[in-house]
């Protein structure tokens, strides 16, 4: 078996030493190590190398002293041949070395696969050259960079140094090729990250100032429709289509498409949305921030938009997104944003579409906000207009009654009259009082009512007798009005709870709108329709009817038709009887067409209980 090549490595760190000689030892050769120049002497007297592969500075005994020691002094025989570690920093460690007869040299940071190949050429070329122990040279003295040295190395080591320090160059130079190339590279990547940052910077700007120019657009909006439009006026031109779905708090959960694209879309506020796409909406506004629709999901907004009237052709194929429209943890809308088919929304998307939709969010419900205090308002100023009428027309009532009565009074009490006119004249005090204790009557109902102290009180009564009692209470009225009262009693009487005094005002109440909106000659009409549960009652008359623009306020307090014939009165009387009727749990309505006559209804629970059904 062929003995090994045997290496001294000779430096004074000891990591180094021990890292050098793994690297010998796994590439076969048989590695010793010394850690300064003096052992690696007594080293060498002990047992022969073939190679010394030492660093240059060392503590005491530098590389080249140890190396001079080993060429020339003949203690080391034969001498074996000697690599230096160096970094060659300056062009005098080369001479240097020729100087110190070194037969090659390795660069400091080495590579282990050319520090090998490196020791197997000098190994190779050592072995050629055999032993030059006893060979005796004569040095030659040279001058170089103001320094004198004497190189006694014969010419094939100053030859492979040459060759060594040639492939250095070569490697150096080539080394450094590459780290221009890997510099210009950097560059590069460094111009491209710097054109990033500079188009994010400026992406960013852009970004800041389209917040800005929505906030300063949705605080000019004057209504919410505005506040929609402008909303996907904003965000359109950087997506394929954009749409604001506005939700109205009508308690029947109902939404408004107010806004699609407004530049691609021939309408502004499209159209109310049915409960099933309101409810889906709802739904995309429930979440607390932006998020991405899924195909399922996709595919409905595309069927909701595309039928509303105006958005035809204007939802993609692209991703969607739904952020919110909140605002005091209330979803107010939500905003549906398509993206160009082929592109996507980045990162930086949702943040700004979050940031928009919430700034009109609070416009939104700024706007809400004024037109509920505007409606506020103009209720409360028709209520004081309304209080004020009423106090005029009560304060009107009671003088009038009470200045009959007063001169009824003063003529029985100041002059003598026969006993007819008497009892005329007491009439005549009688129904003043009779109307200012009606008057006073109202008055305590609807102040009861409001104070939420009214009540009713049912026992059973039939139906024939409310009717019969009607009928004679307020046929005398009608005769007198040349108006004619027709009953119809029902075929089959009832029983049903109801309180007969609170019952015969609306009665009263009814009849008498009835009588004196009716031409003269006319008829009233009472009717009846008995059913399982309820009872409806029937006020028929064949005057002027009311217009339809006026018929959902015919039961507010207060409240007068005018300009009709026979107007008058505190605007009382139907307020009472709705609430009459709701008290018994029933319910009031009323059926009217200008010149055809009005109807007015109202139903009894037979039980007394509330949840009548309708007349």
């Amino acid at each position: 078996m062929r003995p090994k090549t045997r290496v001294l490595v000779v430096d004074d760190s000891p990591t180094q030493v021990e890292v050098l000689r793994r690297i010998l030892e796994e590439r076969g050769f048989d590695a010793s190590v010394a850690t300064s120049g003096e052992d690696a002497l007594d080293a060498l007297r002990r047992e022969p190398f073939d190679l010394v592969l030492s660093d240059v500075v060392m503590p005491g005994i530098s590389g080249y002293e140890l190396c001079r020691k080993i060429k020339s002094e003949g203690e080391i025989v034969p001498p074996p041949a000697v690599v230096l570690l160096t970094s060659l920093a300056d062009p005098v460690d080369i001479v240097r070395g020729l100087e110190s007869q070194a037969d090659n040299y390795v660069t400091k940071p080495y590579d282990a696969d050319r520090l090998v190949e490196r020791i197997e050429e000098v190994l190779t070329n050592h072995k050629m050259r055999g032993d030059q122990s006893g060979v005796t040279r004569r040095p030659v003295t040279l001058q170089f960079l103001g320094r004198s040295f004497e190189i006694t190395a014969d010419r094939h080591q100053i030859l492979q140094l040459l060759l060594s320090s040639y492939d250095e160059l070569v490697k150096t130079n080539s080394a450094l090729a590459e780290s221009r190339v890997e510099l210009g590279e950097a560059h590069q990547r460094e111009l491209a990250v710097e054109q990033r940052v500079r188009e994010e910077i400026e992406r960013s700007a852009e970004r800041l100032q389209l917040i800005a120019r929505g906030s300063a657009l949705f605080s000019k909006a004057e209504s919410s429709r505005e506040v929609a439009e402008t909303l996907t006026g904003l965000v359109e031109p950087s997506t394929a289509w954009s749409a604001v779905v506005l939700f109205v708090d009508d308690g029947e959960g109902s939404c408004v498409l107010e806004s699609v694209v407004p530049s691609r879309s021939k309408t502004g506020s499209v159209q109310s949305l049915g409960p099933d796409p309101c409810a889906f909406l709802r739904a995309l506004a429930a979440t607390s921030g932006a998020r991405h629709l899924d195909e399922a999901e996709r595919a409905e907004v595309r069927a909701l938009l595309s039928g509303a009237g105006g958005a035809d052709g204007v939802v993609g194929e692209g991703p969607t997104m739904a952020v919110p429209l909140r605002w005091r943890r209330r979803a107010l809308g939500v905003m549906l944003v398509g993206q160009r088919e082929g592109h996507a929304f980045d990162d930086s998307d949702t943040p700004v579409l979050e940031n928009l939709s919430g700034r009109a969010a609070v416009a939104i419900d700024r706007h809400r906000l004024v037109v509920q205090e505007k409606q506020a308002l103009t209720a409360a100023e028709e209520a004081i207009k309304l209080r004020d009428d009423v106090m005029a027309t009560v304060s009107h009532d009671l003088r009038n009654t009470v200045g009959v009565a007063y001169s009824a009074a003063s003529l029985l009490l100041d002059i003598p009259l026969p006993e007819h006119s008497k009892t005329e004249q007491l009439k005549l005090i009688r129904r003043a009082a009779d109307q200012a204790n009606r008057l006073i009557e109202d008055l305590f109902v609807v102040a009861t009512q409001e104070s939420g102290t009214f009540n009713v009180v049912p026992r059973p009564v039939t139906v024939s007798a409310l009717l019969e009692e009607a009928e004679t209470l307020m046929a005398p009225i009608a005769n007198e009005a040349n108006v004619r009262l027709v009953v119809d009693q029902p075929e089959n009487d009832t029983d049903l709870k109801a309180d007969p005094d609170r019952i015969f005002r609306v009665f009263s109440n009814l009849i008498g709108n009835a009588i004196k909106y009716s031409p003269a000659g006319e008829s009233v009409h009472l009717s009846v329709k008995i059913d399982r549960d309820a009872v409806a009652f029937f006020v028929r008359d064949h005057g002027p009817g009311i217009s339809k623009d006026v018929l959902p306020r015919v039961f507010d307090r207060f409240y007068q038709v005018e300009g009709e014939q026979g107007a008058g009165g505190a605007g009382l009387g139907l307020a009472i009887a709705h609430a009459i009727v709701t008290a018994h749990g029933g319910t009031i309505g009323v059926d009217s067409e200008i010149g055809a006559g009005t109807t007015f209804r109202f139903t009894l629970p037979r039980d007394g209980s509330s949840g009548a059904a309708e007349a």
